[in-house]
């Protein structure tokens, strides 16, 4: 019964997730900004160019309404993207 909770959860952070417009690799760019990743360091992992990464980077503030990595960091942290335990 765990398990499906899991899962559940997981289905109701993605579809919250979704809904705000992120998609999988802004995710996964919020994650990496979350672990002090340069952009250059999150182009060199996802094979994108850093002027790619930088773009996606002022995307992803604007959808979430950030002004800075600092809000980024609130952001995934509030929505469950990375733990403070990570």
């Amino acid at each position: 019964m765990e398990k499906i909770d899991l899962v559940n959860s997981y289905r109701r952070e993605q579809d919250r997730r979704e809904r705000k417009g992120l998609t999988a690799q802004d995710i996964e760019i919020i994650k990496l900004i979350c672990y002090e990743k340069t952009s250059r360091e999150i182009a060199e992992k996802l094979g994108k160019s850093v002027r790619t990464i930088e773009g996606s980077r002022l995307a992803i503030m604007r959808i979430i309404g950030a002004k800075s990595t600092a809000g980024v960091i609130m952001y995934a942290l509030r929505e469950g993207i990375v733990t403070v335990y990570e």
